[in-house]
């Protein structure tokens, strides 16, 4: 009979909070552009019952209750807590369809968060990170009991309720029935995802980073990758922006912009990390695993000879063919260190995916889990992302270290979810920004390879960086 589950006809979506007093952390997921398999489900879940909040090795685990909220600091391996919290759902796992309806529900965000890059040092064999000069925590998970489920393509809404933290059945099910009166309560007909941009809500001056210094890290990338040291590495600057606007309406801006099939904010209300990533980091369905770099990319053109002619050039191009081979090699390599020997396969290879504005060459490294694995394990073993480092992986993680000048934080995690049967989904954190008051801050930059050029490199971090501080800057006429 769990979860409980009521079913509206329509598109809905959480009244906004106003000067209600919501606790704790809220997420949103966005799966948007065309609608298929990687685009068809969205969610927004609000007052989580426990929050993990992660600063190195201490942890901080939150419980809220209705007289208050209880805190225990731990100090451990930050992974091992992960472990735990996938093996204590899985000892509470029920059937993902309720008996009742036969209606069968997507994975669900009952643990969902932010893994930073800053959890580096925790997954591989590297001495430490830069620290995050926004001060953000190195990981930030929320746990949901109530969340809205939106389906696109069917123009239906659920709304969910689990009853946790429960365990007793009697107990769950009158917290799932009280809690989803109150989700029932909290909806609000959705006027439209789009929305159109207007101009810019403020007159931001766009400032790349000095020229020279910026060259002195990629000169100094170049001759590590001569040396034989690395094969590739991807260097990134952070750039910070004032700002008068909330997480919310950046997020809209920048959903508007480029949409795309894992767009996400998490929102503390203290910060917030808004994301447009296309590249799905890990999906964990069962025992079945997928990560699905990108690397290489062209822009869409502005007809179908021209769009088409991008194409081909994306799939001739041996610069991008040869990048992307050696970050498909890393993955397969990362996932088989958690999936069953001989399980791991390419499928497809070298495929161009076409986004409202670019297209991508993306390769599916899927994979199995022994039954002793969790979605935990593989996602430390995927750790940092292959696509934002390079190869060989740790080398490339030092060196980037070296030459970059502020820690990347947040940036180049991960941002995702996973629910009580082991099904999760996470993105990689390209494409994003961290929201504090009055500031917003993101990252750009690109894959350093042996025929890059410090000038060549320089102008595409000047391109990307000029692009999307245009999203972020841009108000949208939608601000949900």
């Amino acid at each position: 009979m769990f979860p409980f589950v009521k079913e509206l006809q329509g598109l809905f979506r959480l009244r906004p909070a106003g000067n209600e007093a919501r606790r704790g952390a809220s997420i949103r997921f966005d799966s948007l552009g065309s609608v298929s398999d990687e685009a068809r489900y969205s969610y927004e879940s609000i007052d989580p019952y426990r929050e993990i909040v992660v600063h190195g090795r201490q942890i901080e685990t939150h419980v809220h209750h209705e007289s208050g909220t209880v805190t225990r600091v731990t100090e451990e391996n930050p992974w091992d807590r992960f472990d735990a919290v996938a093996r204590e759902f899985r000892a509470l796992s029920a059937p993902a369809i309720r008996a009742d309806s036969h209606t069968t529900l997507p994975p669900l965000p009952s643990v969902a968060g932010y893994w930073g890059y800053g959890l580096t040092p925790f997954a591989i064999p590297v001495e430490r990170v830069q620290p995050d000069p926004l001060g953000l925590p190195d990981a930030h998970l929320a746990f949901f009991d109530t969340i809205v489920v939106r389906i696109r393509e069917e123009n239906r809404t659920l709304l969910v309720s689990t009853g946790r933290p429960e365990t007793d059945p009697a107990r769950r099910a009158r917290r799932a029935e009280l809690r989803l009166r109150e989700l029932e309560s909290q909806v609000v007909q959705d006027t439209g995802e789009a929305g159109s941009r207007t101009s810019p809500s403020q007159s931001f001056e766009w400032t790349p980073e000095p020229r020279a210094p910026y060259q002195r890290a990629i000169r100094a990338i170049l001759s590590h990758i001569r040396e034989g040291d690395i094969y590739q590495a991807n260097h990134t600057e952070l750039f910070r922006m004032p700002t008068d606007e909330d997480a919310r309406t950046h997020y809209a801006a920048l959903r508007n912009t480029n949409p795309a099939h894992y767009s996400a904010l998490f929102d503390t209300g203290d910060a917030a990390v808004i994301s447009s990533s296309p590249e799905l980091f890990l999906r964990v369905t069962g025992r079945d695993v997928v990560s699905a770099p990108i690397k290489g990319t062209r822009p869409r053109g502005a007809d179908p000879e021209s769009d088409e002619r991008l194409q081909r050039d994306l799939r001739a191009s041996e610069k991008d063919l040869a990048e992307h081979t050696m970050i498909v090699d890393l993955v397969r390599n990362d996932l088989g260190k958690s999936c069953d020997a001989g399980s791991v396969h390419v499928e497809p290879f070298l495929n161009v995916e076409s986004h409202p504005t670019v297209h991508h060459l993306v390769s599916y490294v899927r994979g199995r889990l022994p039954e002793s694995a969790t979605w935990a394990t593989a996602l430390r073993d995927l750790f940092p992302g292959g696509s934002v480092t390079g190869t060989p992986k740790r080398r490339a993680v030092q060196i980037i270290d070296e030459q970059e000048t502020t820690g990347r934080g947040a940036f180049y995690g991960c941002l995702g979810f996973a629910d009580e049967d082991g099904r999760g989904v996470w993105n990689l954190l390209i494409r994003s920004a961290v929201w504090k008051p009055g500031e917003l801050a993101f990252r750009v930059g690109g894959g350093i390879v042996a025929d890059s050029t410090a000038e060549g490199e320089w102008e595409e971090l000047a391109w990307k960086g000029s692009a999307l501080h245009r999203a972020f800057a841009a108000r949208s006429a939608v601000k949900g």
